[in-house]
């Protein structure tokens, strides 16, 4: 039985407040998204060169068997494995670099020899048109390929599934304008699926939100939305990532953030004619050189670096047919990352995030030799230069984090953290194990937590982190609004002790889950009530006091709503802090009516409910039935008529508070309309634990649940 490692993540989350976090994502994060298994995308070279090596030969082009043979023989495979076999994809991928090497240049051999053919052919038949001519023969070689590349493709098993994305044909116009040395290079990237949406999907600068949605639901997940959720706070606005796909953007897109600049177009996600609401409300993308020294603007962007080039960017770029000068950004040979290593800005800039901030490698297994060697090298240069500082550094201060498997220790990250940690002056760090070694366990082992729910763990403690900076800062200011009057300090004392307690609770559950029992469900209930709850009760708040400041429903509301946009408590701490007192209110009063005085503790009766709402599932009298009344709130002034809400969950009954402009619920004049108001609300959070299990207060605040 393994103990969830509650003290790993809080010393994380005190650095993420801190704003000194930046991470570093690798290809983990995204293969449980779209499933590019290093098996996979061999599997598709490996069809395209096998069906380009049986079928030009039938059109005169001759170095085909020397290549096959040549493969062979590279890579040590007998005359009787079959190639095109899981036996062999898996002998492939464990040498990655040296096959993305290799076939790009067997590529390059293979068209150029079949174009040098074509050329040949056309000005035989015709020699004015010569050119036009090569490249509809071109396309004519192309057919055959296809064919017989999917039917391989169909008939080859990664552990027991077919790749259910075919090849398309190469295209000699898109390739027509590249020199010769750069044609396998294309021709690698267009076959490992840089164009193809099922492959690296999603169209995240599209200006049409509700398409940006479908093209990314399943996808994302919640290990991305929880990184765009910290950087739209402001707290992590520099990402960096080896990987070419679209999952980051995409995550950044769903959580609110424009894309100025992406494909012509900014994305209208606050809403057009509108200022953005939160500070960090745009998205930066660097995918080469030269977007890294033009970027900017007169406004906070938050920045994705993409150290080794983007999907979107190579599909851009061949659509205005200048891919030629964008193709050297791309990084996936041995040697191309060794150049990265000598002379790339890209390079420079992970150097100097290395020396001043705490890099959290997520989804990175550590194992790329080179970008192993500058990560030890950085930390071990610290280490010679700074011997004097290093002697008052306290162990605790290692300026590294690495996510990693909970079953086994993985060696490349350990030695990654053990570097960090002498150039924080530990000079005998652990050889197997490391207190930022942070775990989870992969999906296929079905046990708690995932890298999902460690993410998510990590964005409810920081969440609880801000909320605790609002009481403080906000609290004061947003309850005497509502409240209309002044508000003692003993009282404002009394929710931020209440919100102390209840955090040190979820902390104490948390030290006690394990890998096996009930540790999912209690973390899906504590972490809902941030992950869930508090991000559309902030949504709500931020609608409603739009309206009221537009004094219509300028911002599409109900547009707005189903887009879950995420509103940065950072940016409107007042609402944040009001969302505390209404947590607390409902929680107590809910223990109240049950008769479970104990509300801190995490209770089976009442969980936040999967919506776009901010909703409770809760019962009030039988346990054996945990959720059988729903509680919504929602800013209802513009709802459509006969609107129903997306609700997940079970429940029999649904009750409604409705907000009007502003943070507090009132009464609109409809008789249907039920709601606590804003004292009650008040009196719920701070009242003494005898006043609210009274019979009389309890059967008062009863009927706002039933």
């Amino acid at each position: 039985m393994t103990r969830f490692p509650q003290q790993k993540y809080e010393g994380l989350v005190e650095r993420i407040l801190a704003g000194e976090v930046v991470f570093f994502v690798g290809a983990g994060f995204s293969q449980d998204s779209e499933g590019n298994s290093a098996q996979r995308l061999i599997a598709r070279l490996i069809v395209r060169f096998m069906a380009a090596t049986q079928e030009l030969p039938k059109a005169g082009v001759t170095v085909t068997e020397d290549l096959r043979r040549g493969l062979r023989l590279t890579f040590k495979l007998d005359d009787a494995d079959d190639i095109c076999s899981e036996k062999t994809i898996d002998k492939l991928a464990a040498r990655y670099y040296d096959i993305n090497d290799w076939i790009t240049n067997a590529f390059e051999a293979l068209y150029t020899a079949a174009l040098a053919e074509a050329q040949k052919a056309g000005e035989a038949v015709d020699p004015a048109n010569a050119p036009q001519r090569a490249i509809e023969r071109m396309k004519g070689f192309a057919k055959p390929i296809n064919a017989a590349e999917n039917q391989l493709l169909a008939q080859l098993k990664i552990r027991n599934k077919t790749d259910p994305v075919p090849l398309e044909p190469i295209d000699p116009d898109g390739l027509s304008e590249l020199r010769a040395g750069e044609y396998g290079k294309a021709i690698f990237l267009e076959t490992l699926g840089f164009c193809h949406h099922a492959i690296m999907a999603g169209q995240f600068d599209d200006t049409t939100f509700e398409k940006v949605m479908g093209d990314f639901r399943g996808l994302v997940r919640d290990r991305h939305r929880v990184i765009a959720r910290l950087a739209r706070e402001g707290l992590c606005p520099l990402l960096i990532t080896t990987n070419y796909d679209l999952l980051l953007e995409g995550a950044s897109r769903l959580a609110g953030f424009q894309v100025p600049g992406f494909g012509g177009a900014e994305s209208p996600d606050v809403g057009r004619g509108q200022e953005p609401l939160a500070t960090f409300s745009r998205l930066t993308r660097v995918a080469a050189p030269s977007d890294f020294f033009e970027s900017g603007g007169a406004y906070r962007s938050a920045m994705l670096v993409k150290i080794h080039g983007c999907a979107d960017r190579f599909r851009l770029e061949k659509r205005k047919r200048q891919l030629s000068a964008y193709l050297p950004s791309i990084v996936f040979t041995y040697r191309e990352i060794q150049n990265w290593r000598k002379d790339s800005w890209s390079r420079d800039l992970v150097s100097t995030l290395l020396r001043t901030r705490t890099m959290v490698l997520c989804g990175y297994s550590g194992a790329d030799p080179v970008l192993h060697d500058t990560f030890r090298t950085v930390y071990e240069e610290i280490r010679s230069q700074d011997s004097e500082r290093r002697a008052q550094v306290k162990a605790g201060k290692v300026r590294a984090y690495f996510t990693g498997s909970m079953s086994s220790r993985e060696f490349h990250g350990i030695e990654i953290l053990r570097a960090a940690s002498r150039a924080a002056g530990i000079d005998t760090p652990s050889l197997t194990d490391h207190e930022n070694y942070l775990p989870f366990f992969f999906l296929s082992e079905n046990k708690f937590p995932s890298l999902d729910e460690m993410m998510t763990w990590v964005g409810h403690l920081t969440t609880r982190g801000l909320q605790k900076n609002a009481l403080q800062t906000s609290l004061r200011r947003v309850a005497s609004q509502l409240l209309l009057s002044p508000v003692p300090e003993c009282d404002l004392e009394i929710v931020r002790k209440r919100f102390d307690e209840l955090v040190n609770a979820e902390k104490t559950v948390a030290e006690q889950w394990s890998d096996e029992g009930a540790a999912r469900w209690e973390f899906g209930r504590i972490a809902g009530w941030t992950d869930r709850f508090h991000t559309a009760l902030l949504r709500e708040f931020a609608l409603a006091e739009s309206v009221q400041s537009n004094q219509g429903p300028g911002l599409a509301v109900e547009r707005l709503r189903a887009a879950r946009c995420y509103y940065p408590i950072s940016d409107q701490p007042g609402w944040a802090a009001w969302g505390v007192v209404i947590e607390i209110a409902i929680r107590r009063v809910l223990c109240a009516i049950r008769g479970d005085g104990e509300w801190r503790r995490d209770h089976r009766f009442v969980e936040p409910a999967i919506s776009e709402y901010p909703a409770v599932l809760f019962s009030m009298r039988d346990a054996r039935q945990p959720s059988p009344v729903c509680l919504l709130i929602r800013f209802a002034s513009f709802e459509r008529p006969g609107y129903e809400p997306e609700i997940r969950g079970v429940y029999k009954s649904l009750t409604i508070w409705d907000l009007v402009a502003g943070v507090e619920p009132r009464q609109t004049g409809a008789s249907n309309k039920r709601f606590p108001s804003a004292g009650e609300l008040w009196k719920w959070a701070i009242a003494a634990d005898a006043l609210v299990t009274n019979p009389k207060e309890v059967d008062c605040a009863r009927r706002w649940f039933s």
